[in-house]
């Protein structure tokens, strides 16, 4: 795509530079534990990792040539429940616990006032 595409490649890349076949990643989580010693990395991608939430589902009438923004805020500790970051701190692709995290995303999206 065009630089100036929004799906174009980006900095940071939400794409699988590697394997162009897997697409967008639709999520990214990545930090440490352990006071910083530690990492864990998600990469949640695929169309099977695709979840629809109503947040994401907006109306709006704008004018030609016109811009808005729309503000929404993540409830991360919603986000990461019941995910032992420990058990497991690397996954790729559909595997777990990528599902539950992106299951646990769909409904942790609000749109901000």
């Amino acid at each position: 795509r065009p630089a100036d595409d929004p799906l174009s490649a980006q900095t940071p890349p939400m794409h699988w530079s590697w394997n162009l076949g897997s697409g967008y990643k639709f999520a990214v989580y990545e930090g440490t534990y352990n006071g910083g010693v530690d990492e864990f990395v998600y990469h949640c991608a695929t169309d099977a990792m695709l979840r629809e939430t109503d947040a994401m589902s907006l109306h709006m009438d704008l004018d030609e040539g016109s811009t808005t923004e729309i503000h929404h805020m993540v409830n991360l500790t919603e986000v990461f429940t019941g995910i032992d970051i420990t058990a497991t701190s690397t996954a790729h692709g559909a595997q777990q616990p990528n599902a539950a995290l992106m299951n646990h995303l769909a409904g942790a999206i609000s749109v901000m006032e």
